[in-house]
């Protein structure tokens, strides 16, 4: 059950200015050609990247389901050098930062991925076709990010019939109808999926009679393949999610909270095949999230509202020239269209609007030259560069302040006037030796560069975290990492293992300064309210994976350590990521008992998050003054779960296909913090005053039941 009071308690501490990290937590030739590709992507001896994983969508089917659910985001964070944040899907790659990561849906980004403040993902399983991760040598035709790329690939729907695919789970449902419009010329495939939490409002409400609650989420996939030819493909690709959450005092009328958030994406791709073994892929895209976060106290209330929006292009000439020999050369360019705050509040009988600022323009473009290439029967090569430019344009008006924040002059940029500009060198090169048949030893470096940036107001990921552009005081985010791997198969027993070692600096990252929400100005620069500062991670990873017989899974533990260093805070002594975990282990259990029953299983470990805490409290002319420990010395306990699903086919058959599942999440019900914050109690009269620290967890036990149905 939620803990609705506590959580809406810390979402509006964060806009009333609290200091958020004190007080929570945080088909045809040019079709084998593809097919040729993504063969040698997947295996981790033959590919020369350092890091790469692929999980298909049998492996997703495999994993216990939550809530009804296969998720792919929590699939994702069970890998190694892949951190969440706890029951949420927030993501931290080998020690960066949730902003860090490009995660694209058909090539184009999406920037906030979860439904239900995070413990569900926008993706649906049934659409998905493969998820690649790249977290150590980036291929130089990814950018924007420095940390790692999550590429999810959709399904093309069936080209020779029409199929109709449903589950109904415990919170939500699915449907997925697709099939060929012209039989293997054409296909479409439909997918949605809706909650129905908000049907069952009043057991997530309990007892209490005195709050109203409502929320839902839905989500509509479609995804159009049309071969027009011998030479030419063509795919459309459509997305739209949507969350609402309320939640209103109904007794007292005191408080109400309200948060519409929500992703429109569409996305068209020409791939032209040349010859045998050329081809020239076009790509065009729009991605639009928006949020909305409103809220009252008796007679004051406020809006906060942002926006982003980005206009993809993307052309590629890729060649296979030969068995030794594959490149690609392209160019990417994003239009980005950021309203990171529009704040309007309401005193009652006064209204202002405290927001100036609509939107902020800017282009990030980007040329890049890639390839792999075998200079002996042992040594493959993969190199690439990516030359990356970013220039932000007016309109935009920027505000100088004297001491005070009295405002002293201004200067006005206009309607496409370059503001800044940045351009960047983007250099990236992965060798593999090959030691044995099933032996292989990898290296890897690559240097990234992100030009937008996420500012986050509390340690939890929440909609309300808003995104900013990079400016002539907010420098580009800068990622160098350095990876070494070992690869090892045992054909005999289908295990594939690996260790792999990395060590990535990161600079120009950003954080609110303290106190700065509770600052508000009517003209203001909205890039005068971070702190700058620079961060290393390092760590090692060890991996093994059965995917083949009655028993799959994969056993993973990553060793880590993540720091951050700012000058303008205290005075630039160095303190953990709050994301900083030192252990992480996780165990994935998949055995077919035999072909009506199978059985799963997943346990967790994760070393708890950093924090900072009051460690003593004084009193000074009848005030109660805080003093708080070194910025995240304290650490939260550990979170550790564990889930099992058991399916059993209930029909299978070339015609329809149907069974059941059940699954219990968190079987032995620990309850693992969300969040940490500090009660107080006592008469200050008295001078008697008790301080101690509160846990909120959301989940225990979660058992489900659903039901698929396939024909």
């Amino acid at each position: 059950m939620l803990k609705n009071t506590l959580l809406l308690l810390l979402l509006l501490s964060i806009f009333l200015g609290v200091n958020a990290q004190q007080d929570s937590l945080s088909i045809e030739k040019s079709k084998e050609l593809e097919k040729a590709l993504v063969k040698s992507k997947t295996s981790g001896i033959e590919q020369a990247e350092v890091g790469g994983l692929t999980l298909t969508k049998k492996e997703l089917e495999r994993l216990p389901q939550f809530l009804g659910e296969n998720d792919p985001i929590k699939a994702m964070q069970l890998l190694p050098g892949i951190q969440s944040s706890g029951d949420g899907n927030g993501i931290y790659v080998r020690g960066g930062g949730i902003d860090q990561n490009l995660i694209t849906l058909d090539d184009i980004p999406i920037y906030n991925v979860s439904h239900l403040f995070g413990f569900f993902s926008v993706f649906n399983a049934n659409t998905i076709q493969k998820i690649e991760l790249h977290k150590g040598g980036m291929p130089a035709n990814f950018g924007g990010r420095v940390s790692s790329v999550i590429a999810i690939t959709t399904s093309n729907g069936n080209l020779n019939k029409w199929k109709v695919d449903g589950s109904i789970g415990i919170l939500a449902s699915t449907l997925t109808i697709q099939g060929p419009i012209k039989k293997d010329t054409s296909s479409l495939l439909f997918s949605m999926r809706r909650t129905y939490v908000d049907l069952l409002k009043n057991i997530f409400a309990g007892n209490n009679l005195n709050f109203q609650t409502n929320y839902f989420f839905y989500d509509m996939n479609f995804k159009y393949f049309h071969r027009l030819n011998a030479k030419n493909k063509l795919f459309v690709t459509g997305f739209m999610g949507s969350d609402y959450f309320l939640y209103d005092d109904t007794k007292e009328k005191t408080f109400s909270n309200e948060i519409n958030w929500g992703t429109k994406l569409i996305s068209s791709k020409l791939i032209h095949t040349i010859n045998e073994t050329s081809s020239l892929t076009t790509t065009l895209g729009v991605t639009d999230y928006k949020m909305d976060f409103k809220a009252s106290i008796y007679n004051y209330s406020f809006d906060l509202n942002s926006s982003n929006k980005d206009i993809v292009s993307k052309i590629e000439y890729l060649n296979k020239k030969s068995n030794q020999l594959t490149y690609r050369i392209g160019i990417d360019n994003t239009y980005h269209i950021i309203s990171p705050n529009n704040f309007q509040a309401n005193g009652g009988v006064s209204k202002y609007n405290y927001s100036n600022l609509k939107e902020l323009n800017s282009n990030e473009g980007a040329l890049y030259v890639s390839g792999e290439y075998k200079l002996t029967k042992k040594i493959e090569l993969s190199a690439g560069i990516r030359l990356s430019s970013f220039v932000q344009f007016g309109p935009f008006t920027r505000y100088d302040y004297s001491k005070g924040y009295a405002q002293k002059d201004s200067i006005h940029f206009t309607s496409g006037k370059i503001i800044t500009s940045y351009f960047n060198p983007e250099p990236r090169i992965s060798i593999s030796y090959t030691l044995s048949t099933n032996a292989a030893l990898k290296a890897g470096f690559s240097q990234n560069y992100q030009y937008i940036h996420l500012a986050p107001v509390s340690s939890i990921s929440l909609p309300t975290d808003v995104w900013i552009p990079s400016s002539s005081i907010v420098k580009p985010q800068m990622g160098r990492q350095y990876s070494i791997g070992y690869y090892k198969q045992f054909p005999k027993k289908n295990i594939e293992t690996s260790v792999e070692v990395y060590y990535k600096q990161m600079n120009n990252l950003i954080e609110y300064k303290e106190g700065v929400l509770s600052i508000i100005k009517l003209q203001s620069n909205y890039d005068d309210n971070f702190f700058f500062g620079k961060g290393q991670s390092y760590g090692i990873e060890f991996f093994g994976k059965k995917s083949i017989g009655k028993i799959t899974g994969w056993l993973s533990y990553t060793l880590s350590k993540s720091t951050r260093n700012f000058n303008d805070i205290e005075n630039g002594r160095t303190f953990y990521a709050k994301n900083d975990r030192r252990h992480d282990i996780s165990f994935v259990f998949n055995y077919e008992i035999n072909s009506k029953w199978s059985f799963s299983g997943i346990f967790v470990y994760k070393t708890g998050n950093a924090m900072t805490i009051p460690v003593s409290r004084y009193f000074l002319q009848g005030n109660i003054i805080n003093t708080y420990s070194p910025k995240n010395s304290y650490r939260i306990p550990a979170y550790h779960r564990a889930d099992i699903s058991v399916t059993y086919q209930i029909k299978k058959t070339d015609a329809r296909e149907s069974s059941l599942n059940f699954s219990i999440y968190n079987v032995y019900g620990r309850q693992n913090p969300f969040y940490m914050y500090f009660e107080t109690k006592g008469d200050i009269t008295k001078f008697s005053v008790e301080t101690k620290a509160k846990q909120v967890s959301l989940f225990t036990i979660l058992p489900s039941i659903s039901y698929k149905i396939s024909f």
